[in-house]
C-alpha cells in the first residue's frame, strides 16, 4: 500500500477541498490520525469569546481549527438559548463544519447551541469544537456561561492552555511551550511528562533531627518525609547538614539519600583535634526528574570506624525542588 502524498499548488493540478485541507493543516499540530488537533487560534482579537445578556449570547469574532476545516467568524454573531421549562439543565455552544463530502446537506460552518436535558454535558455532532457552556437555571432572568475553549497552534508556537491538568500529554508536541492562563506559568513536554519552563521553584523544606544518638561501629540511619512534591521537578537539591560531637576518634562516613538514591557519601579521616569537640558537616547533592507526589527513603546517614564513639546532635535535611 503506498500513502498519499499531497505536495500543494502545482501547476495544472486539480485538488479536492480534502487535499486542500492537507495542505493547509500541515504545519498545525497533529495526532496520530489525518486531522490537525481542534481549537481555538489564539490571536489579537477576541479568540470567540461570548458574553450574556439574560438568555441572549453573543459570541465575538474569532477563528478556530475544527477537525481539520478552518473556521472563521468574521464579526460578532447572537444565539438565544432556549426558554427554562422549570428544570436546570446544561447547553452547549459548539463551532461547526458541514461537508456535502461527508454527508451533509450543506458545506459552511455554523456557531450552534446544543440544548441539554440535563447538568451533565450533552453529546456534540462530530466535526464540532465546543466552545461555551450554557448553565440555563430552573428559573431567572439569566443564563451564566463557563468558558470552554481549548486552543491550537502551528508547530513551534507558544499554545495557551487553561489548566495544565486537563492535557493529555501524548497529544503534546515534545518541547512546544504550554502557556497555563490560569496561572502564568510556562511548560513543555518531555518524554512522558510535562515540566515547568526554567527554574522555577516547586516546593523546599527543611526537616531537623535533634535526638541524641550514640553511634559505635555501625550504620545510623535517619529518615526524613515522606516529602510531597506538588508538581514535577526538573531537579531536587538537597543538603544534608551534620552535627556531631566526637568522644572517642576515628574515621567515619556521611551520606545522604532522596528515594534511597545515593546524593553523595562521604568517607572522612579521623578527627584528630580531641574528643568531645562538636563539629558541623554539610553536603549537598541533586537528582533529577522527580515525579509529583509522595517521596519516601530521604535519609541522612553516618557510620563509625572502628574504636570510634560519635554521639549525632542534629541532622538537618533541606531541600529545593525546580520545575
Amino acid at each position: 500500500m503506498t500513502a498519499p502524498i499531497y505536495t500543494g499548488y502545482q501547476q495544472s493540478l486539480t485538488y479536492a477541498a480534502s487535499k486542500d485541507r492537507h495542505i493547509i493543516n500541515g504545519p498545525m499540530l497533529r495526532r496520530a490520525t489525518a486531522n490537525a488537533i481542534s481549537g481555538v487560534i489564539p490571536q489579537g482579537q477576541s479568540g470567540l469569546y461570548a458574553s450574556r445578556s439574560g438568555f441572549n449570547v453573543t459570541v465575538e469574532n474569532g477563528a478556530a481549527s475544527v477537525s481539520g476545516y478552518w473556521f472563521v467568524m468574521d464579526g460578532n454573531t447572537t444565539l438565544t438559548v432556549a426558554a427554562t421549562t422549570g428544570v436546570a439543565r446544561r447547553d452547549l455552544i459548539i463551532a461547526r463544519i458541514y461537508d456535502t463530502s461527508a454527508g451533509d446537506g450543506i458545506s459552511e460552518g455554523k456557531l450552534e447551541i446544543v440544548k441539554g436535558t440535563t447538568t451533565s454535558d450533552p453529546a456534540i455532532p462530530t466535526r464540532s469544537l465546543l466552545l461555551w457552556q450554557v448553565d440555563v437555571p430552573a428559573s431567572g432572568p439569566n443564563v451564566t456561561l463557563v468558558d470552554r475553549r481549548v486552543y491550537t497552534v502551528a508547530a513551534g508556537a507558544v499554545r495557551p492552555t487553561k489548566g495544565i491538568a486537563n492535557l493529555v500529554v501524548a497529544d503534546q508536541m515534545a518541547g512546544m511551550p504550554l502557556f497555563d492562563t490560569d496561572t502564568g506559568i510556562t511548560w513543555y513536554r518531555y518524554g512522558s511528562t510535562l515540566y515547568r519552563q526554567g527554574a522555577v521553584q516547586v516546593a523546599a523544606g527543611v526537616i531537623n533531627s535533634n535526638t541524641t544518638v550514640e553511634v559505635r561501629n555501625t550504620w545510623y540511619y535517619k529518615q526524613f518525609g515522606p516529602i510531597v512534591l506538588p508538581s514535577p521537578a526538573n531537579v531536587v537539591v538537597v543538603q544534608g547538614t551534620f552535627t556531631l560531637n566526637f568522644v572517642a576518634s576515628a574515621a567515619f562516613d556521611l551520606a545522604g539519600a532522596w528515594g534511597n538514591v545515593d546524593l553523595f557519601r562521604m568517607a572522612l579521616d579521623p578527627y584528630s583535634s580531641g574528643t568531645d569537640t562538636e563539629r558541623t558537616y554539610s553536603f549537598t547533592g541533586t537528582i533529577k526528574d522527580r515525579a509529583a507526589g509522595s517521596h519516601d527513603l530521604c535519609w541522612l546517614g553516618l557510620t563509625s570506624g572502628a574504636g570510634a564513639i560519635i554521639h549525632v546532635k542534629n541532622l538537618s535535611y533541606s531541600w529545593v525542588a525546580y520545575g
